[in-house]
């Protein structure tokens, strides 16, 4: 997975300003001089920005705002020694405040989203999925799942394992989708419709062979998906229903 010093990731939150939004960006902290995850103000009118907040975290590569924007949670892309992150949210003056910290069951978390009160990871050098749970105050608690992906494809060099590079709920939040770069594959995992939310395998789908799909992307209908390959740099067409994705184009 590339490395960039420059900004990775933001999600915007609607402040109490109509005009103005709070810009979330995380970064690379082992190089350079980034303390970890900026909360800047911007003004869609002006497109101007202003630092309202930092927090310092080690490599906050992806970030993820809770469905209330009271919580962001961060992976902390380090190795094996990587974890995930979270803290409280003020979108008034753009405070971050630490809350927990636990492992992410993987090497180099690179994605990671939420389901209600579940945090989904993506651990790319580890080739893992895992999901957690949070209390309402933020924290991450019992109980986890962890589902490890094994294959590998063509590629030498990146593709010698798995490496799982986003998980993606689907529109109808009764699937989840992991792209897994290193195996040339998508996965489609059933949420089980219970308090805990197991994730079962429905079904595999197989990309072409050294193309390393990266993320996938739902249209606004949920009916379609499109999915990028960083290897060939193509971009593939799905249909979607019920947990499967069918090649258009």
């Amino acid at each position: 997975m590339k490395k960039l010093l420059t900004v990775l990731t933001f999600f915007c939150a609607l402040n109490a300003n109509a005009q103005n939004y709070n810009l979330l960006i995380g970064t690379y902290t082992n190089k350079g001089n980034s303390d970890g995850i900026y909360v800047y103000n911007y003004d869609t009118q002006t497109a101007e920005t202003k630092l309202k907040n930092s927090v310092k975290t080690i490599n906050p590569s992806y970030l993820a705002v809770s469905k209330d924007k009271k919580f962001i949670y961060a992976v902390n892309e380090d190795g094996k020694n990587s974890m995930i992150s979270s803290f409280k949210f003020n979108s008034q003056d753009g405070k971050l405040t630490f809350l927990d910290k636990r492992s992410s069951e993987g090497a180099d978390p690179c994605y990671i989203t939420t389901n209600g009160n579940q945090v989904l990871v993506a651990n790319y050098s580890g080739g893992s999925l895992a999901a957690f749970y949070t209390s309402v105050d933020g924290k991450f608690s019992n109980p986890k799942q962890v589902i490890q992906h094994t294959g590998k494809s063509i590629d030498p060099r990146r593709q010698l394992s798995a490496h799982v590079h986003q998980v993606q709920l689907t529109p109808d939040k009764k699937y989840l989708i992991a792209n897994d770069l290193g195996e040339d594959q998508i996965y489609s995992y059933k949420i089980a419709a219970t308090h805990a939310r197991e994730l079962t395998l429905h079904k595999v789908i197989k990309t072409n062979a050294g193309s390393g799909p990266r993320h996938l992307a739902f249209t606004p209908n949920g009916k379609f998906a499109y999915l990028a390959h960083e290897f060939n740099g193509k971009i593939t067409t799905y249909s979607y229903a019920n947990g499967n994705l069918d090649k258009l184009q």
